[in-house]
This record gives C-alpha cells, structure tokens and sequence, in this order.
C-alpha cells in the first residue's frame, strides 16, 4: 500500500480512491493472491488513476484493440478473470454508485487481469463475493 500512500500524499488520488483500493487489495489476499506481485500492482495502480481520471471527467476514449480483446476473451481463464473483474466493479459501485467506468477504461482493466492470469493462472479460481 505504500505505493497509493504516495500518490494520496502526492493529491494524484484522494482518500476515496485510495480507501477502494485498500478494500479490493484486502479481497485479493483473502483470496489467495499475492498482492506484492508486479501485475497486481499495475492493476490496482490503473484503477487508482483511471477512477480519478473518470471523477474528474478526463476520460480515456480509446479503448483495447480489438485483436488482443478478442486473445483475452478466447482465453481459458476468461470467464474467471472476468469475475473477478466484475467483482471489482461491484466494490466500486458500492463506493462510488454514480459512476459510470466507460469501455474504453472497463478494456484496460480487463487486460490487466489478463497479464495477471499469464504470469499466475492458478490466481483465477472461482470467487465468493462477500
């Protein structure tokens, strides 16, 4: 945590933010992933600063390409990443329920669950939303 500690310091995240971060980290290591690794890291730093990019409405348009969205969904870890992507968005919808994560940013994240599933597959088995 002590990377979004320096970006709360530094006032490119704000408490919010840095308080969903810490949750999802938490939901991470109750589900056996460790959250020191390099790809976990990326991601939870892209979805720190894409949430304050989308709440300051600097919103990125382009999304994915389609040709590595299409790698990504013909994976077999898919449907797991995916829950656990969507288990994402629901702590976000709980934190923040008016805000909308566009396609173009819902891609991105996505990917980085995918460059996590390549270095650690076995991360992605089923999840109990709590």
């Amino acid at each position: 945590m002590q990377r979004f500690e320096i970006l709360y310091q530094a006032k490119m995240i704000d408490k919010p933010v840095l308080h969903l971060i810490s949750q999802l980290r938490q939901q991470l290591l109750q589900s056996g992933i460790d959250c020191k690794m390099s790809q976990v890291e990326m991601l939870l730093t892209h979805l720190a600063m894409a949430l304050m990019r989308i709440r300051q409405n600097n919103i990125e348009t382009v999304g994915l390409d389609a040709q590595s969205m299409q790698e990504i969904q013909s994976s077999e870890v898919y449907p797991q990443l995916l829950a656990y992507h969507h288990n994402m968005l629901a702590l976000i919808q709980a934190e923040f329920p008016d805000l909308v994560i566009p396609e173009s940013e819902n891609s991105y994240l996505i990917a980085n669950w995918y460059s996590l599933s390549l270095i650690r597959a076995d991360c992605f088995k089923p999840i109990v939303l709590s």
